[in-house]
């Protein structure tokens, strides 16, 4: 990381060097690098002679560059709600992830939803977030604050889970009646054909996988 810093700062100093404003006064460049590892600290290097491994022969000829590292899973929370913009949402839920493994949202409203909630679906792989920027309600007249995008997700969760309970049941009863059925008529032929078990599931076309359920409730 800090070579990579090294780079893009590089390349904006230069950029003021042979931009059209060239004789304009030069101005500083900062670059932050922010960490969002909730369950362990930053433990790559921090500075470029730790990262290329200086020499103490070579330290003196060789310039350190160090890295403006913030762990934002590290905060307190007083510290995360010093974030103006609605970032502070997102310090807020890896400060809390880390804390106690769970996020509780406020009703907090946000100037942009939309980008809050994408940017926590990169940030956390959670593929619920990307699915909500779908939704029609999110922003624009609908849902503003993390915990309304969270609760609507969470309904259609449940919506989906009773749907998917309704199928299971109403298929399971379908395969129950045509039990029952083939029962009924196992027993009839072998009653009226005098057959046994097997050769009623045979002249039934009951499938050999099938038949020793069959065999045992008879």
């Amino acid at each position: 990381m800090p070579l990579r810093v090294i780079g893009y700062d590089g390349a904006e100093y230069r950029a003021q060097l042979t931009g059209e404003n060239r004789s304009s006064p030069l101005y500083p460049v900062v670059t932050l690098v922010l960490y969002f590892g909730h369950t362990k600290h930053w433990d790559k290097p921090l500075t470029l002679h730790q990262a290329v491994g200086v020499t103490d022969r070579f330290r003196p000829f060789v310039p350190d560059y160090k890295i403006n590292l913030f762990e934002i899973a590290w905060l307190n929370r007083t510290q995360a709600a010093k974030f103006r913009s609605d970032f502070r949402v997102v310090a807020d839920y890896f400060v809390q992830l880390r804390e106690k493994g769970d996020y509780e949202p406020n009703r907090e409203e946000l100037d942009h939803i939309r980008e809050t909630i994408q940017l926590l679906g990169v940030l956390t792989g959670d593929y619920r977030f990307e699915e909500a920027l779908n939704e029609a309600d999110v922003g624009q007249g609908g849902a503003h604050s993390v915990s309304e995008v969270l609760d609507r997700i969470e309904a259609r969760g449940e919506a989906r889970g009773e749907a998917r309970g309704e199928a299971r049941g109403e298929a399971r009863g379908l395969a129950r009646g045509e039990e029952k059925e083939r029962l009924s008529n196992i027993r009839s032929l072998m009653e009226t054909m005098n057959l046994t078990s097997r050769q009623a599931m045979d002249a039934l076309k009951i499938p050999q996988s099938e038949q020793q359920k069959y065999e045992a409730k008879l």
